[in-house]
Order: C-alpha cells, then sequence, then structure tokens
C-alpha cells in the first residue's frame, strides 16, 4: 500500500506544471485515505501529500478548500508526533491566512485552532497559534483585542525558554502600539524586544529614530533571507527599503514620490509604517516649500500660496496653511527684534 501511496504521490507532483486539477485529485485520493500508524512510509508521504495539497490549493486560490483540508486530517494529526502535527497545522494556517482572500473566516479557523491544541493539550502549538492570531487582529485593525491577546501570552512566554516566538510577540505588541500612535509603549516593547533578542544573537533596530542608513541595511539582510526562501515578506522588505532610500534623499527628490500614493494607496497609504513616514515627509516638504515661498515677501495672500505650492482647495488644509503662514512671519519678526537688540 506505502508502495502504491509514493507512486501517485510522484505521478502528482509530475503534474503539477502541466495538470494542476489532476494533481489536486490525485493529492486528494491520498489524503482521504486511512493509513496504519505503525505503516512509516504511509504516514510520511500522506503527510507530504497534505502539505503539497495545500500549497497547490493555495495557488489556486481555493481558500474554502483549504480551510476545509485544514479540519478534515484533525483525526490523522493525532496519529502523529506533536512536532510533525504543529508543522502540518501551522502551515496550512499560514497558507490560507497569506492568501488574503478575504473570505471573512479567517478568525474563526484561527480561534478553531487553537481550540482544537487546547482540547489536545498542545502548548506550544497553541501559543504559535496565538502569536498568529495577534498578527491577524492586527492585519485586520482590531488593535484592543491584539494588545488583550499579546498581554495574556506575553506573561505565559515570560515563563518559558522560546524566546523566538516571545521576540515575534513583542514586535507584534510594538507594532500595534505604533499603529495607535502611542509612541512611549511602542518603543517600550521594542526595547524588551531587543533584550531578549540579544540573548539568541538578533539584531533589532528601533524605528522612529530617523537612522535610515542602519535601518536600509537591516532591510536589505532580511530581504535577502526571505527572498532566498521564496516568502511574500520579501515583497515587504522592499518597500521598507526603498522608503529608507526616499526619506535619505533630497526634498525634491522625495516629491516625486508623493504622487505614487494616489496610485498604490494599498501598497503604500494601507501600511501603517509607510503612511506614518510619508506623512510627515509630505508635512516637511509642505514646510520647507511654504518657507521659500513667503521668505521675500512682507504679505501674503493665502489663496495665491495655496496655488504655488499646489495645495488642494479644501477647507481642513487652508487653515493649518493660515497658521503656518502666522508662525513663519512671527518667527521671521522675531529673528529681526533679536539683531535689533
Amino acid at each position: 500500500m506505502a508502495a502504491a501511496a509514493v507512486v501517485e504521490f510522484q505521478r502528482a507532483q509530475s503534474l503539477i506544471s502541466t495538470d494542476r486539477n489532476a494533481s489536486i485529485d490525485i493529492l486528494h485520493s491520498i489524503v482521504r485515505r486511512d493509513v496504519q500508524e505503525d505503516d512509516e512510509e504511509a504516514v510520511r508521504v500522506k503527510e507530504q501529500s497534505i502539505l503539497e495539497l495545500g500549497t497547490l490549493l493555495a495557488k489556486t486560490g481555493q481558500a474554502a478548500e483549504l480551510g476545509g483540508l485544514l479540519k478534515f486530517v484533525r483525526p490523522f494529526l493525532i496519529s502523529i508526533s506533536k512536532a510533525k502535527a504543529a508543522r502540518l497545522v501551522r502551515s496550512l494556517l499560514d497558507l490560507f491566512l497569506d492568501m488574503e482572500a478575504a473570505t471573512g473566516q479567517e478568525v474563526e479557523l484561527c480561534l478553531e485552532c487553537i481550540e482544537w491544541a487546547k482540547a489536545e493539550k498542545r502548548t506550544f502549538l497553541r501559543q504559535a497559534l496565538e502569536a498568529r492570531l495577534i498578527s491577524l487582529y492586527f492585519d485586520t485593525k482590531r488593535y484592543q483585542e491584539a494588545l488583550q491577546l499579546g498581554s495574556q501570552l506575553l506573561q505565559e512566554l515570560k515563563k518559558m525558554d522560546d524566546k523566538a516566538l516571545l521576540v515575534e510577540v513583542q514586535l507584534l505588541e510594538s507594532k500595534t502600539y505604533h499603529a495607535l500612535s502611542n509612541l512611549p509603549k511602542a518603543r517600550a516593547a521594542l526595547t524588551s524586544a531587543r533584550t531578549t533578542a540579544n540573548a539568541i544573537y538578533c539584531i533589532i533596530h528601533a524605528a522612529e529614530e530617523k537612522d535610515w542608513k542602519t535601518a536600509y541595511s537591516y532591510f536589505f539582510e532580511a530581504f535577502e533571507g526571505y527572498d532566498s526562501i521564496d516568502s511574500p515578506r520579501a515583497v515587504t522588505a522592499l518597500k521598507y527599503m526603498l522608503l529608507c532610500k526616499i526619506m535619505l534623499s533630497s526634498f525634491l527628490f522625495a516629491l516625486s514620490h508623493m504622487k505614487a500614493l494616489t496610485e498604490y494607496t494599498k501598497e503604500l497609504r494601507d501600511d501603517p509604517i509607510i503612511n506614518t513616514h510619508l506623512a510627515k515627509l509630505y508635512d516637511n516638504l509642505l514646510e520647507q516649500n511654504l518657507i521659500r515661498v513667503i521668505e521675500p515677501f512682507s504679505r501674503v495672500q493665502i489663496t495665491h500660496i495655496a496655488g504655488l505650492i499646489k495645495l488642494s482647495k479644501n477647507k481642513h488644509q487652508k487653515p493649518l496653511l493660515c497658521e503656518m503662514v502666522v508662525c513663519m512671519r512671527d518667527l521671521k519678526e522675531l529673528g529681526c527684534k533679536e539683531e535689533a537688540l
């Protein structure tokens, strides 16, 4: 039986590039088949078939089928080692969540997997799944739920020796506080992550310090690592590399990149890190241009200034421009008075 399963699995692999549907059908038949626990070869083939099937379902966009596969294989997971079962569950769940299919079942499926891990008393798997759920809460902007679960998990992880997972949760906590604009707590969480990471020889650099050159080198290293394993996170690392380059550039060079915000809203505006820094860059550009325009004059017309710096004529930005002009004139007058004294 094991030999026949091996032949079928090899045939399924050979069909991946030419006929994915046929390959999926063969893998489905292998996965549905019951195997004896003492038949190591048959168990190994079934494990490989589950992972291969999950990968194919993810590549073909079959989110519902992939979610169903994750539930279907649970009886089989009980018959194999906890380490192998944990690897299968995490791999299938990551494939499902990385699809970004927006089925609305992501949180529910993650919670089901956590409950299954609790019922089977698989503590390490449950903790890893809870960390993945925190990441999911962050991605869906459910920040309070992310902080609540993160606080509980951090207390538990600090009593154990899983430093890698502890760093991951601390970083998620820092990102969540940053998204909520609570920079002191975000920095404190990042400091805790750095302290933990030093124990496992991992370098973490603080955000918001404006050390773009150092940050770029770290993002480049992360990009190379993710790209070598074909991870979708390589794209995120590349985006942050480009952000560092933009922030290091001159104002005139950076100004041309602001147009990309309207063309690539999903890739740029929806990323809280990029959105925050580009918003600051925009404010700096606006201030620098305003200084150049009003410096030679003792009186200025707001509408004319708005046209010169290409400021949109909405009701929110006009008062802001007025305030900036007044501040600039006050500073100029103060400078003149100091020179006279």
